[in-house]
């Protein structure tokens, strides 16, 4: 038999630490507030996977008695370690128990890590004179094969040399 410490609260909860850049990390805190009218003693707390979460502070032990509405707040890291494979579902999942003197209590947690990736058709043109110009027919397909949205800011020759863009669709930023 288990039982839930309903008079522990959480804000906000779920815990949503919505899209960052793969390889990067996000903190957030998570309040836990005495919803009851006697003491809880704060006891013990632990991810159910702990793959992708960790307490920055807060972190219990040592215990902590709340009195009547009374807080404690835990600092919550998230690491982009995994590139999802769909930036819309693939969400790194976790669960935070926290034990009380009364029981158990938990919260949920959600995070998701992307990059984009862009990939540009191929298009050899050989040697060019002077003043000469030459067109790819049908355009240069510029696609995003990444998990996270691609902004294109700018485009240039390499190197700075003579390299020109026209028709462009849609407009820069894009």
């Amino acid at each position: 038999v288990q039982y839930f410490a309903p008079q522990l609260s959480f804000a906000p909860s779920p815990l949503k630490f919505g899209e960052i850049r793969l390889g990067t990390t996000k903190t957030m805190d998570v309040t836990v507030r005495n919803e009851g009218d006697g003491p809880v003693t704060l006891k013990s707390n632990t991810f159910k996977t702990g793959t992708y979460y960790s307490i920055v502070s807060g972190s219990l032990p040592p215990e902590v008695v709340l009195e009547p509405a009374q807080t404690h707040t835990f600092t919550i890291q998230y690491s982009g370690d995994r590139e999802t494979a769909d930036i819309e579902r693939d969400f790194d999942l976790d669960t935070l128990t926290i034990e009380a003197d009364c029981g158990e209590a938990e919260f949920g947690m959600e995070g998701v890590a992307g990059v984009p990736c862009i990939v540009v058709e191929d298009f050899k043109v050989g040697t060019v004179g002077a003043r000469e110009e030459r067109c790819k027919a049908g355009g240069l397909l510029v696609r995003n094969q990444g998990s996270d949205t691609l902004v294109i800011t700018n485009i240039t020759g390499f190197l700075g040399t003579n390299f020109t863009v026209t028709n462009l669709t849609p407009a820069l930023p894009m």
